[in-house]
């Protein structure tokens, strides 16, 4: 509970947001290695240290998700980056600022696949 909340308070508004589901194959994912965000043996290419919002970011991918003045932001549209499968993906490559990340997106794509057939 944050300050100012009190147990057994009552809910006075929700909110939702439409969330699109019209990707729904891995496919989506392939940009990332025509783009030379991942190699073709997949593994992540690698950058120079940067922080967002204290998360550490020292590969492309993460430039991707994080960074729109990234070389590679725009291989996702904003309708791209609205869809569940995005959402999710994200996510997972993200996670906070103490994520032990990966160095090979297989990981990643496996995870997302995964939890994405058991939600939707």
């Amino acid at each position: 509970m944050s300050a100012g909340e009190q147990r057994g308070s009552q809910v006075t508004k929700v909110e939702a947001t439409l969330v699109p589901c019209t990707q729904t194959s891995m496919s989506f994912f392939d940009r990332l290695y025509t783009e030379g965000v991942v190699r073709e043996n997949g593994v992540i290419v690698k950058c120079y240290d940067e922080y967002y919002d204290d998360i550490p970011i020292s590969d492309e991918l993460r430039k991707v998700l994080l960074l729109e003045d990234s070389d590679h932001y725009d291989i996702f549209s904003e309708s791209d980056r609205k869809e569940f499968l995005f959402c999710l993906f994200k996510h997972l490559c993200i996670g906070g600022t103490l994520c032990q990340f990966e160095d090979v997106l297989g990981p990643y794509l496996e995870t997302t696949k995964a939890l994405y057939k058991d939600l939707v």
